[in-house]
This record gives structure tokens, sequence and C-alpha cells, in this order.
């Protein structure tokens, strides 16, 4: 699903003069809520292969926006902290879990939400809760934000059943 997707999606849920309202504020909203379904569910994984001809600390927070490391394959190694490895020599995969990409104003509406597929649809109903909250009208906000963790339980459930990957690749 990607951010115009997501808005329409909202629109629908809006009436249009609310819609309109908030308008300038659904960048912030689906951020917020974009970060926090990757926080819920699982975050996307992305992977990178290094080559390395000594021993050298390799540092993953040089990596474009670095969560949590899964695995390395390869070589031989050693976790000096959560953020840093020594590789002693060799070709590395190193898998890791990313945050999602920072949604503004200014970001594309063809743009693809990073969070899993199956909690995609969550995201429109609480942008839709958080919206009607902002109103005082609790009827609605009640709605979409049940239907919100309604989806979010399910994709939840579902995660197991498989991941999403991105590779990149460098050579240090």
């Amino acid at each position: 699903m990607t951010i115009g997707q997501a808005k329409q999606i909202v629109r629908f849920l809006l009436d249009g003069a609310l819609y309109n309202q908030y308008e300038e504020k659904l960048a912030v909203y689906l951020d917020l809520g974009q970060k926090r379904i990757a926080c819920t569910t699982a975050f996307l994984e992305r992977e990178t292969e290094v080559e390395v001809n000594a021993p050298i600390e390799y540092d993953l927070e040089t990596l474009e926006r670095f969560y949590r490391l899964r695995r390395v394959e390869g070589g031989k190694w050693q976790k000096l902290s959560p953020t840093r490895l020594r590789l002693q020599g060799g070709r590395y995969r190193i898998l890791y879990n990313i945050y999602p990409q920072t949604i503004t104003p200014h970001t594309d509406d063809g743009t693809e939400l990073e969070i899993s597929p199956t909690a995609q649809i969550a995201l429109p109903y609480f942008v839709a809760s958080q919206v009607t909250m902002a109103e005082h009208d609790l009827r609605y906000y009640q709605i979409y934000a049940d239907q919100f963790a309604s989806v979010l339980e399910s994709a939840a459930a579902a995660e197991g059943t498989g991941k999403m990957h991105v590779v990149t690749g460098g050579e240090i």
C-alpha cells in the first residue's frame, strides 16, 4: 500500500469536511501509525553483503535506519555490542531490522509503506481514530480504534508466515 492509497481510505472513512480540515496533519498521523505498527508487528528486514580483507570493527549504525541485528552469515565474527561487530576477514551477509522511513508532508504519495503488508490496512484506521479523537467525537474514535486494534492483532498473529527482505550491497 502506498501513502496515497492509505490517504484515500482515510478520506473514505472520514467525512469530506473533516478530512480537508486535517489533511495537512495526515503525514504526522501516518508516521506515528507506521512506527507504532512496526513496533507491534515485525520490523522490516534488510540484508547487506560485506567483504573485508583484514580484521575490522564494523559499526552497524552506519547501515541506513538500522534498528537491530538479526544474524550474520559467513566468515569468523564476534559481536562486541548491539551495534558493533568484529569481522575477521572474508565475505559476510548481515541481516538486520530497520526503522520505517519518516513520513513528512513532503513525502510522495506514491511511496510504499514500510510495515508488513498484513498490517498495512490497520494504518488508515489509526489515522481516522486520531483525527476523530482530536475532534472529540469519541463514537467514531472508538469504532476506528477498535478496527485498528483488531487488524493489528490479526497481523501480529500472521507475522510468523513470512518476512519482507530488502537487499543492499557494499564493500569495505
